[in-house]
């Protein structure tokens, strides 16, 4: 993403140096796309309203790919209460770290978790961020937090989980609290900014280019919702979020060239759906 930054500095100065006016080009750089976004992105977007008819967002993973759709999350606090006891009486308890599991367990289940879905993507259930009683090794906890971070691709999962969530609740001694919500990335595919796009990208690269789908989430969703047309498109990277993390340098050219061109020659008005 960063070596993404650099390029589109490059674009700006670029149209800066055209004396470039037949269009509104904004070049927004926010730091908190990592925890989420509701800080920087989410803030400017919905409350001071900088949105675009088409909006670059430099978070995709292969220069063959041109992402127009991305997951759905939840992210819910899940706590469950227990019995206390000796961890040697074990007829004498209700382990709380248990309770979680298997509430978890059964969410996974509930939504179709690791099961190939369309565009060949998975739903996940992630359990993380746990915390139990008092630390004690030989005493069964009666108490323990954690936070399930949910990704669906479509909205009949949403519907099932709330559902699977309601009795979960109502049937086991749990709470289960909303941390946030983010709706799903998602560009008509057929959209005629888009497929202007694409088709610039199939003579610069190839015909192997081809529009896709992606598991993460970017901070596109906050734009998305507002008609923006989202395109997502980067040099070639490897080993995300890793000591050996690495992105292509021949690629930055070609990302560059794409980007311009297209901000230069697209009629973006015209053929707005």
């Amino acid at each position: 993403m960063k070596c993404s930054v650099a390029i589109m500095m490059h674009v700006m100065r670029e149209l800066l140096q055209k004396n470039y006016t037949d269009k509104r080009v904004c070049l927004m750089i926010t730091g908190d796309e990592e925890p989420g976004g509701d800080y920087w992105t989410k803030k400017l977007v919905e409350d001071i309203w900088y949105r675009g008819t088409v909006v670059f967002v430099p978070d995709a993973w292969s220069l063959d790919s041109i992402v127009y759709s991305e997951k759905w999350l939840l992210r819910y606090a899940i706590t469950a209460t227990g019995q206390s006891a000796h961890a040697s009486r074990n007829r004498q308890w209700l382990n709380a770290i248990e309770q979680v599991y298997d509430r978890y367990t059964q969410l996974k289940k509930t939504i179709g978790a690791d099961v190939l879905q369309e565009n060949k993507r998975w739903q996940t259930a992630t359990l993380s961020n746990i915390q139990w009683g008092n630390g004690a090794i030989n005493m069964v906890p009666d108490m323990c937090n954690a936070t399930i971070d949910i990704r669906f691709t479509n909205e009949r999962s949403l519907q099932t989980l709330q559902s699977a969530i309601s009795e979960l609740t109502a049937k086991y001694p749990i709470s289960l609290q909303k941390l946030s919500e983010w709706e799903v990335l998602r560009t008509d595919p057929q959209n005629v900014l888009l497929q202007a796009y694409l088709t610039k990208a199939k003579k610069r690269i190839g015909e192997n280019v081809s529009l896709a789908t992606e598991h993460a989430w970017c901070d596109g969703r906050y734009f998305s919702p507002h008609g923006s047309v989202v395109i997502l498109h980067q040099p070639r990277i490897a080993n995300i979020h890793s000591q050996d993390e690495y992105s292509v340098v021949e690629d930055y050219t070609i990302i560059h060239d794409l980007m311009l061109s297209y901000i230069l020659d697209v009629d973006m008005l015209s053929q707005k759906k």
